[in-house]
């Protein structure tokens, strides 16, 4: 390896303008690239609202709905308006007012019991359902959403799943670049701050830069990415990577003091450092690559374009990392400068004379820390996403106080349902709790009157082929253990006269995906731990040492999410999966290079105490630049973002990071110290130097 790394270090140049040029073809590849602004779609199609959406589209052409309310629009108008809303491309079909007012009798001469039935009309206020051809996340649904609201313009408000996706892509295509610009600026400030020259920066972000924009430039073989995958894979893979070339800095800096030729001394450098750059990928990757197991395609898609942005940034860092340094060496010594450093020295003598107290401590804050975790609050309401101020988000509200109504389902019955089993079965649904309104064949016929009544174009917005609908509209919101017992009442009345009855709609997409998200999170967790331990395992030679590590890690992934459920926030439902998983991946670099250090010298005979001092003095450095880089990062978009999953996610990935550099520098050792009979003798090349060296009998 040594000499394969003096070949590229000598040959600086054409390595540094082959990283260009494929930085500048990445461009390319970046525009070639689809974003993705819908976080729910494409649950396992064993799912029931999915077979619903399914039947829903094969009988009707209709994909995504959404609640339309108008309010001081004349009768007139209102059909007007109504008429051009069915006629825009993406709208399959229209439901409200004017298609029941038009083809039946004016609103003031329908019977009472059919008026409240119905629930279309308040004051003033007007409320239809509008079916798409298309997924929220289509193109096609999107812009139809936008000519919806320009059309209509003050006069309606649009609330659905289409509405929640169209707000999100207008907030990233705001908020996107200036995310990454935040995160790049208090990067370079971080860095400024922890390195000695004023050079260091720019060459920390150059090299994290051009292995981002191969990540960036390479996506297109996806077809396309989810805009959160989008945002976060810039600020996780930027901090990630700035931490491998920070250990490659520092253990530059060591060899240059015992090797006078600085191209000898980086490729001893990038020698030496390469088993722990290797583990610390290894255990990055192992995080995302768990995530490829959600149900959710999102897991898939964030997994394997984080898990490829962490082998480029690795790659980035072992290859251009070191032709920049040996290219600049001379001009970053002209720019030296005082850096905000941690005492290395004093931490370690803190860590030596208090370690049992530190224990002690640790086993304290361990228990109400993973107590709290696992009452952390989840929100499964899409519009958690949003800003509470975004056009879906104030329809939302509007319509709910006005109506009564938070979301709709869709009951899908056989179309050869007898006209009196129907009639039952609406009546049924409407004594249902906080069912608030109900749209079938039956709520307009009742009993005894023929289908033949009603205008074809009527009919066939509730029958088509073998399927006839029923909506219902609920007071309960989605995502909400009440609306889910609501559903399964609602279920269990269905297949009592239809089994092959299926319940489908918003509300029970969300109970579908609750379900997926609670049989992700301990089988993603559980791989991720797995993977972690296994290579650790394998780099630390030790079964026990892995464990101590894990510890460590677990609890600083916890931290940030007992914080919130202390404070009695909720949390969008992707959020905990997420931080955890990457956590426990990205954070086992810093107690990699510190155990790996602790081991090294304990199977060369070094005495206990001195092993962990000397641990700490070595690796305080890169740990806390690395971290404070991947800290500034996420805690700047977190404050900027409007995206409540994005802040979300960046606060308590900045909170779990902070954690995790203090854990790892202050309690990490205190436990290989007090641990350190355990760890030898269940640590592989430990026997020998345990009989030879007297320092594996000295005192606890």
């Amino acid at each position: 390896m040594m000499r394969l790394a003096k070949g590229w270090i000598r040959h600086r140049v054409p390595v540094m303008m082959v990283c260009l040029v494929l930085g500048a073809l990445s461009v390319l590849g970046i525009g070639m690239t689809r974003v993705s602004y819908d976080v729910l779609s494409d649950l396992p199609q064993d799912m029931e609202a999915v077979r619903g959406q399914t039947i829903l589209r094969e009988a009707f052409g209709r994909g995504d709905s959404a609640l339309l309310m108008t309010q001081g629009l004349t009768s007139a108008a209102q059909l007007e308006l109504e008429t051009q809303i069915g006629q825009i491309e993406g709208v399959q079909s229209v439901l409200g007012y004017a298609t029941f007012t038009q083809n039946l009798l004016p609103s003031a001469m329908l019977p009472d019991s059919v008026r409240e039935k119905l629930r279309i009309e308040q004051g003033d206020a007007r409320l239809s359902v509008v079916f798409f051809t298309d997924s929220a996340s289509s193109e096609e649904t999107m812009r139809a959403v936008e000519a919806i609201r320009h059309r209509a313009g003050t006069a309606c408000l649009l609330s659905g799943l289409g509405a929640v996706v169209t707000d999100m892509k207008h907030l990233a295509h705001e908020e996107e670049g200036v995310c990454c610009l935040i995160a790049f600026g208090l990067v370079l400030l971080a860095l400024l701050l922890v390195t000695d020259a004023y050079l260091f920066p720019i060459v920390f972000l150059l090299c994290a830069g051009c292995g981002l924009l191969w990540n960036l430039g390479t996506n297109w073989i996806f077809g396309e990415i989810g805009e959160l995958t989008l945002i976060l894979s810039v600020i996780l893979q930027l901090g990630i990577s700035i931490r491998f070339s920070v250990s490659l800095l520092s253990a530059y800096r060591d060899k240059k003091r015992i090797i006078h030729d600085r191209t000898e001394a980086m490729a001893a450098a990038v020698t030496d450092t390469l088993p722990d750059l290797t583990a610390s990928a290894l255990t990055t990757v192992a995080g995302f690559a768990a995530l490829c197991l959600m149900s959710l395609p999102l897991g898939l898609s964030f997994g394997l374009v984080m898990l490829k942005g962490v082998l480029l940034g690795f790659l980035s860092s072992l290859l251009l990392f070191p032709c920049l340094m040996r290219s600049l060496d001379g001009a970053i010594e002209k720019t030296r400068h005082r850096p905000l450093m941690i005492p290395a020295t004093e931490l370690s003598r803190f860590v030596l004379r208090h370690h049992r107290f530190l224990c002690v401590l640790l086993a304290v804050l361990a228990v109400p820390v993973v107590y709290g975790a696992l009452q952390t609050r989840l929100s499964y309401d899409p519009s958690s996403f949003l800003p509470s101020d975004a056009p879906a988000n104030l329809a939302r509200q509007t319509i709910e106080e006005t109506f009564g109504v938070s979301d709709g389902l869709l009951l899908e019955v056989r179309a050869d349902l007898s006209q009196h089993d129907l009639h039952a079965l609406s009546a049924e649904l409407r004594e249902t709790e906080n069912v608030t309104s109900s749209l079938s064949l039956d709520t307009l016929l009742g009993t005894g009157m023929p289908a033949d009544f009603l205008p074809e174009n009527l009919t066939s917005a509730f029958r088509s082929g073998d399927t006839q609908l029923i909506l219902l509209g609920s007071s309960l919101q989605s995502g909400t253990e009440a609306m889910n017992r609501q559903i399964e009442a609602i279920q269990t009345t269905v297949i009592a006269y239809d089994e092959e009855g299926v319940v489908t709609g918003t509300a029970a997409y969300i109970r579908d995906l609750m379900t997926c998200m609670r049989r992700d999170l301990p089988l993603v967790l559980g791989v991720t731990a797995g993977l972690v331990f296994l290579v650790l395992a394998v780099r630390l030679s030790s079964f026990s040492l892995p464990l101590v590590v894990l510890l460590i890690l677990g609890v600083a992934a916890a931290a940030p999410l007992a914080v919130t459920a202390y404070l009695n926030r909720m949390l969008p439902f992707l959020v905990p999966l997420l931080v955890l998983s990457i956590l426990l991946g990205s954070s086992a670099d810093a107690g990699v290079q510190l155990s790996a250090r602790y081991v090294g010298m304990r199977r060369r005979g070094t005495a206990r105490r001195e092993s962990v001092s000397e641990a700490i003095r070595g690796c305080a450095a890169p740990v806390w630049a690395g971290s404070l880089c991947l800290v500034a990062a996420n805690l700047g978009v977190a404050f900027f973002a409007s995206s409540g999953v994005v802040s979300a996610l960046c606060l308590l990935i900045a909170l779990g990071a902070g954690a995790a550099c203090l854990l790892t520098l202050f309690f990490l050792p205190a436990l290989l110290i007090f641990l350190d009979p355990i760890l030898i003798r269940s640590s592989l090349g430990m026997k020998e130097a345990r009989r030879t060296s007297a320092a594996y009998v000295e005192d606890l």
